[in-house]
């Protein structure tokens, strides 16, 4: 692959290795590099599991990189969220969610767990839908439409 920067100022250090090569042309600088080792596959391109959950819920470990769908009716569900002294959460773990009936869902952080969450840690609306991702030291990050 050959990639070409243009526009770039103030001091620019390349220094060539086994897969480098740097050679100039009018002024230019090119860089030519091999491709290093191809990464393991993403999980991307695989079906997420869903678990659909009708009554109030405590998330855990075996729900990371899942999608919960929460609908209860007219019942108001709680997702509670553990903290690290509970559960062994690895920093970088995501759990999607999913409102799909008029029931209120609305997430707590329990002992040290805290939700970074604006406007506030509840799914909207019907449909509405949102990621939490662990941030590492008990810290929770809720994006997505919030209520």
């Amino acid at each position: 692959h050959v990639h070409s920067v243009n526009g770039l100022t103030g001091t620019l250090s390349i220094v060539a290795g086994s897969n480098v090569t740097v050679s100039t042309a009018v002024g230019n600088v090119i860089l030519a590099a091999a491709q290093g080792p191809q990464g393991p596959a993403g999980s991307f391109g695989d079906p997420q599991t869903i678990q659909p959950k009708t009554t109030s819920y405590t998330l855990r470990l075996t729900d990371v990189g899942t999608l919960l769908t929460f609908a209860g009716g007219t019942s108001a569900i709680t997702v509670t969220v553990p903290d690290q002294s509970s559960v062994a959460w690895a920093a970088g773990s995501h759990i999607d969610v999913a409102r799909l009936d008029s029931s209120p869902v609305t997430f707590y952080g329990s002992g040290n767990s805290y939700i970074y969450a604006t406007p506030s840690p509840s799914l909207r609306d019907l449909g509405s839908g949102a990621s939490l991702v662990y941030l590492g030291s008990d810290k929770w990050l809720l994006v997505g439409d919030l209520a």
